[in-house]
């Protein structure tokens, strides 16, 4: 009974065995297929961080393991020296991986973790950007595992950054069109062609700017995830005629003389309303006093303060009424975000 556990056992591990050799031969070609067009990207490999009771000699396996299915998956490795590699290695924050990262010629940091747990290997890969800031991290646990297995684990998970790398890195792809056709396009102040366009923009926030003479010009922010691919309509209306500008400064000016004659016809009727019923003081002497002392003659101001006050809230009005014409007239697109999201069958983009 226990031989035939044994052998149950055996069998269970070459299983294991075989499907991690599959999947990672087929990761291997399917990254190789989608990359072979393009140059290695470079990377950093660093040591890798040892956890558990480890024989050193198990562990310079897996590391070699790994860095051969990255070189097979067309990355470039950086080589560094040994000490550089271990305080890339031991690096906790974006900034001490970018510092380390700008003195080679790479844009990828590769850290990988193998820990040891009785027989259960936990192998971890986990890829920086030149920013230093995580790109992708994948994980797995082979549990009961030999070296063997460990060590096909280890290059299915190399193949799969392989493909990550390939994701991060690649451009955006997008068509640019304006109607009237013929525009300017720029992205970030560089001019990149003539309206309709076709090209491809790197990941990250772009300023984005549609130019056509005597038309107004369109600015977005366009903000590219990798991979990304749409088309992108701009209807361009046109600039308004002299005549137009002109009859907006007019605007502008008659809307702000009413809007401050109207502020100080309220304020003047207010203070005449204030002055109603007030005593005459010019006149508060001898027989204009009666024997109380009171004045008889005294302010009458209040309907004449009522409507100084209202002819004052109506020239307000028209004032604010003209301004709001005038900023018609002027006014531009203002900017927007442009933001790429995932719909049913493809990209759908806002403005």
């Amino acid at each position: 009974m226990t031989g035939r556990l044994g052998r149950l056992g055996r069998l269970g591990r070459l299983g294991r065995l075989g499907r991690l050799a599959v999947s990672t031969a087929v990761g291997v070609t399917l990254y190789m297929s989608s990359s072979s067009a393009r140059a290695g990207e470079p990377v950093i490999v660093a040591p890798a961080v040892i956890q558990g009771d480890l024989n050193k000699a198990i562990a310079r396996q897996l590391e070699a393991r790994l860095r051969e299915v990255v070189q097979t998956s067309d990355l470039e490795i950086i080589e560094i020296s040994a000490a550089f590699a271990r305080r890339a290695a031991a690096c906790a924050d974006d900034t001490c991986r970018a510092t380390l990262i700008a003195q080679t010629s790479a844009r990828f940091l590769l850290v990988s973790e193998i820990t040891l747990d009785n027989e259960d290997y936990h192998l971890r890969l986990t890829l920086y950007a030149a920013t230093g800031a995580l790109t992708a991290r994948i994980e797995d646990t082979c549990e009961l595992c030999g070296l063997t297995e460990a060590t096909g684990l280890m290059g299915d998970l190399g193949a799969r950054i392989g493909r990550k790398v390939d994701v991060a890195t690649r451009a955006a792809f997008f068509e640019i069109r304006s109607q009237p056709p013929g525009a300017k396009i720029l992205i970030d102040d560089k001019l990149v062609g003539i309206s309709p366009l076709e090209l491809p923009i790197e990941i990250g926030i772009h300023e984005l700017r549609v130019e056509f003479d005597e038309y107004i010009d369109i600015e977005r922010e366009l903000e590219v995830a990798a991979g990304e691919s749409a088309v992108l309509d701009f209807e361009l209306q046109r600039l308004p005629p002299k005549a137009a500008l002109d009859r907006t400064k007019l605007y502008v000016g008659l809307g702000w003389g009413a809007l401050a004659a109207g502020v100080g016809a309220v304020a003047g009727g207010a203070a005449v309303i204030t002055l109603d019923g007030r005593p005459i003081t010019s006149d508060c002497s001898g027989a204009n006093v009666d024997v109380d002392g009171n004045c008889r003659w005294r302010h009458a101001t209040l309907e004449g303060g009522i409507g100084l006050t209202l002819g004052g809230v109506v020239m307000i009005g028209a004032g604010v009424a003209l301004l709001v014409m005038a900023a018609k007239g002027q006014r531009a697109n203002s900017s927007k975000t442009t933001r790429l999201m995932p719909a049913p069958g493809g990209i759908a983009w806002w403005f």
